[in-house]
């Protein structure tokens, strides 16, 4: 389907983004497809994209899904289920990823196809979570007021809290502990060992969809020394706040649930949400440790080919037929690094737009969000103000000092350094299960999600307002 002016101007889109390189995202942006022909858009250029969304068929489907588990109170849980048993077919590709130079070129680019179907098919079921990201608190608010009750933004944000730490929480306890246990004896030979367990553990940690980083045992050594400027007693707080999150979650759910009488069928709705976003974390550890291997994959073809991994990551596994890529193939792979828009069709098949026809699309798209107003939804209350630092990708955490407000089209593990010095935190994406709202309110830092427009409105050293109270971004 051609992504005519009329088409753009008639759909609502809703705008993701974030580092984004073809070939480790191929397999999970594929299912997007069930969106409809022309209902998903993915704009790419040097290693970031921004994807635009059909916020209307995702609201049907959301609601289609809500209603599901209205109906059966397992749903959620069998979903949950089936996508654990795609993930098992997945990670049986990973013995044999282990041994790609036993391989045939054709055997490896089989290998190479075969894994990302295989992480289609789990991406399929896991994409539920995506099209709630607009939609999560208007479908919240409008259940509560049918039970008819009268609960607070903050009380409906803590009933749906997963009642578990988020991977990234549960490193930086690991993390604490060994700090407190090395931290008189930091010469110990023990250290290095522990250092090394932690790498074993986290390697994958940092990975996103445009980027692959083994994270040494030299890392979590860096890390350690950061730990070590403060005092014992400060990490002895961090270490119980962490491992006392579990219980104080369930007992701020007790305390709400002592003040309001919450009728079942309600307290199923958000117990589906709190699932959601412990799923949601799971999908992101699973995509870390997928895209790892998916990097051996890249680097072995392009080992083969003689083409730099730079150069080929832009393509996709479903392209390579051979590793003998001819000129024409190879000069569309700098286009797309460049500048590209990508387009699904019914068969889940990519087309691509490059040049001045992508930047006009992508032109007309972000038109389309209404750019005259910052505003989203409050994630963690507060205010702050101070320098803006928009932060697209990994290459540009160094520009983040404390006490700026970083914005960025969403957040990931890897921003949770940067989010801890922040000011306040601003994204273009995200729901009330999002990483940037449930880490913000770990860290108790004033932070709206959903903005939309932030990282192509707002520029770095423009000062701000954040009022994560009204959910408004103002420039001062």
């Amino acid at each position: 389907m051609e992504l005519t002016p009329e088409h753009i101007q008639a759909v609502r889109w809703y705008r993701q983004g974030g580092a984004i390189r073809p070939w480790y995202v191929m397999g999970a942006w594929r299912c997007t497809q069930t969106f409809g022909v022309g209902n998903a858009v993915m704009y790419i250029s040097k290693g970031n994209h921004y994807g635009f969304f059909n916020r209307d068929v995702e609201r049907a489907i959301a609601t289609q899904h809500l209603e599901e588990q209205k109906k059966n109170p397992d749903f959620i849980a069998s979903q949950i289920a089936a996508w654990h048993a795609a993930c098992t077919k997945t990670r049986e590709f990973w013995k044999e990823i282990e041994k790609l130079s036993k391989l045939s070129d054709d055997a490896l680019l089989a290998l190479a196809r075969n894994y990302d179907d295989a992480r289609l098919a789990e991406w399929n079921i896991a994409v539920m979570i995506e099209v709630f990201d607009p939609w999560t608190e208007e479908l919240l608010t409008k259940e509560v007021r049918l039970a008819d009750l009268q609960l607070t933004s903050d009380e409906i944000h803590a009933l749906i809290a997963p009642e578990q730490l988020s991977m990234t929480a549960q490193r930086q306890l690991d993390l604490v502990k060994t700090a407190l246990r090395f931290y008189d004896i930091r010469g110990a030979a023990g250290i290095s060992m522990q250092m090394q367990k932690l790498s074993d553990q986290y390697f994958w940690s940092n990975n996103d969809w445009g980027n692959v980083h083994y994270l040494h045992a030299d890392f979590f050594r860096e890390e350690m020394e950061t730990l070590w400027l403060l005092q014992r007693e400060e990490l002895k707080i961090m270490k119980q706040e962490l491992e006392g999150y579990s219980s104080a979650t369930f007992q701020r759910k007790q305390e709400i649930h002592a003040n309001h009488a919450i009728p079942p069928p309600l307290d199923a709705i958000f117990s589906f949400f709190s699932l959601m976003s412990i799923w949601r974390d799971e999908r992101k550890v699973h995509a870390q440790k997928c895209n790892h291997h998916a990097h051996h994959l890249l680097e072995e073809c392009s080992r083969r080919s003689n083409i730099p991994a730079r150069i080929l990551v832009n393509a996709i596994p479903l392209e390579l037929q051979s590793l003998s890529l001819s000129p024409v193939f190879l000069e569309e792979l700098a286009l797309r690094e460049e500048c590209c828009i990508g387009t699904l069709d019914n068969q889940k098949n990519p087309h691509w737009l490059y040049g001045e026809k992508a930047k006009e699309v992508f032109s007309q798209l972000n038109a389309t969000l209404g750019l005259e107003e910052l505003r989203g939804r409050v994630a963690c209350r507060g205010k702050a103000t101070g320098t803006v630092r928009v932060i697209l990708t990994p290459a540009d955490f160094s520009k983040m000092e404390k006490g700026d407000i970083l914005v960025a089209p969403m957040t990931r593990p890897e921003y949770t350094p940067l989010m801890k010095i922040a000011g306040a935190i601003v994204t273009d994406e995200g729901g009330v299960t999002s990483h940037a709202a449930i880490v913000s309110r770990e860290l108790n830092v004033p932070c709206i999600i959903g903005v939309q427009h932030a990282t192509t409105t707002l520029k770095d050293g423009e000062v701000v307002e954040v009022d994560a109270e009204e959910g408004v971004i103002r420039k001062i």
